[in-house]
């Protein structure tokens, strides 16, 4: 996808996902998944894009563009190069919201960690449910899962 293939699509998907969210409705019970965002990362801008969406204030769920300079410094810190298309929406968007859903954000590129980092027992438990298996795909997962990024939030 192209920088405005990847704009587009995110500015559509924002005034979706934005138009899906009552407007009446207190969002305290669940919080549409960003509360557990803002508070494990409470003073990084994708927690106030959190905040503005929570108070029905936010009129776009992305963050302004990563340049090319935190990307090569982030793929230092990580020792791996992103691929294309990654940091071609990285640099529509560093960050993006999907309020109300399984995943909630597509973390800031700062924020990314390999999964293992934050996530262990994840990881744990997707090498748990592979053992055992014979066949190619767990194999090639498995072999992986040193090396996978979480990019989703929270």
């Amino acid at each position: 996808m192209t920088h405005d293939e990847w704009s587009e699509l995110l500015h559509e998907l924002s005034r979706a996902c934005l138009a899906s969210i009552p407007r009446d409705s207190d969002p305290s019970p669940f919080g549409f998944g960003l509360q557990q965002l803002i508070d494990r990362y409470p003073q990084e801008p994708i927690s106030n894009v959190a905040r503005e969406v929570l108070a029905r204030r936010a009129g776009y769920l992305g963050l302004p563009p990563a340049t090319p300079a935190q990307i090569a410094r982030e793929e230092q810190r990580l020792g791996i190069q992103l691929p294309v298309q990654y940091r071609c929406f990285l640099e529509v968007s560093n960050g993006f919201l999907l309020p109300g859903g399984a995943i909630t954000s597509y973390l800031p590129i700062e924020q990314v960690e390999p999964l293992k980092t934050n996530y262990l027992e994840v990881a744990e438990f997707w090498r748990t449910m592979m053992d055992g298996l014979e066949e190619e795909v767990p194999d090639l997962l498995e072999s992986r899962l040193d090396s996978t990024l979480q990019i989703s939030g929270p």
